[in-house]
């Protein structure tokens, strides 16, 4: 028997599918970031080693970002199945938490993207 709020649920169903295109996103940036400091490494126009802020190689930036698209997968993929059973039950509220650490982790990584192509 198909679901009375099948609207609803297509709406999820999208808000999940825009957060997996943000991951990739994330995912690829960092695989990007990570590659070009070896490339600027390699025609020594970026120091090995060199810090971001202090604490942070370009290399290590990347591979945070790396991280950073991953755990937004799972914030997602946890948040669309929470969702879903609110949904159903007739229970949704909205929750502001998710959007602030996506909000977050998306704000950290325009910092790195710019402090990359700064040199």
């Amino acid at each position: 028997m198909p679901s009375a709020h099948i609207s609803e649920h297509l709406a999820n169903e999208r808000t999940f599918l825009a957060f997996l295109r943000t991951a990739i996103s994330l995912l690829t940036f960092g695989i990007s970031i990570n590659r070009f400091s070896l490339f600027l490494i390699q025609q020594q126009k970026l120091e090995h080693g060199r810090v971001m802020f202090g604490m942070v190689r370009a290399e290590q930036a990347g591979l945070g970002m790396i991280l950073a698209g991953a755990v937004l997968m799972v914030f997602a993929l946890v948040r669309f199945q929470s969702t879903g059973r609110s949904i159903e039950a007739q229970t949704f509220s909205p929750k502001t938490g998710f959007a602030v650490v996506a909000s977050a982790i998306i704000v950290l990584s325009s910092i790195t993207a710019l402090w990359l192509f700064r040199t």
